[in-house]
């Protein structure tokens, strides 16, 4: 998805440049907003992984897990602290969004209509977090979710791939 933003923040900040000075001003305003706003999402997405941790058995010791129910933590977790990470960004780049949609103006509006992909990237990305959420919440018990919170490892992004390695759980 990142590929995608890169590309048409790029294609729509050069748009931008390249439209001529009679063109409707706040259809320019809204355009400029999205592209940083696009920018400043991927910059605090780039940020997020190149934070990322990888976690050890030492950061799961104090509990007692079947395998799934590990397969399960790690899962909800990485992808719930990679959207905490960039929350504010990604939020509002999509109001944004979600106002040029409703832009008066059908040539803005067919200008625009590329940026619907995104908002159908993090529409997706927020129905599997939904997905993670409810298999986290029906097969890890209350007082075990509770304690995991408090794990500041869990709560900050890190590498699901090479975490599961780490805990030779591949």
């Amino acid at each position: 998805m990142n590929h995608l933003l890169s590309i048409l923040a790029t294609a729509f900040s050069m748009h931008v440049v390249a439209q001529p000075v009679s063109e409707d001003l706040t259809l320019q305003v809204a355009t400029n907003e999205i592209a940083t706003l696009t920018s400043h999402y991927l910059i605090k997405e780039q940020s997020c992984q190149d934070s990322a941790g990888i976690l050890q058995q030492s950061d799961l010791n104090s509990y007692s897990f079947s395998k799934e129910q590990i397969k399960i933590i790690l899962a909800y977790h990485s992808v719930k602290s990679r959207f905490d990470c960039s929350r504010q960004e990604r939020s509002a780049l999509i109001a944004s969004l979600l106002a040029t949609q409703h832009y008066p103006d059908s040539q803005a509006s067919d200008r625009i209509q590329d940026y619907t992909l995104i908002i159908d990237d993090f529409i997706q990305d927020q129905h599997g977090l939904w997905q993670l959420t409810s298999e986290y919440l029906i097969k890890i018990p209350t007082d075990t979710r509770e304690e995991l919170m408090s794990s500041k490892k869990l709560q900050e992004p890190f590498r699901l791939m090479e975490s599961v390695k780490a805990l030779g759980l591949d």
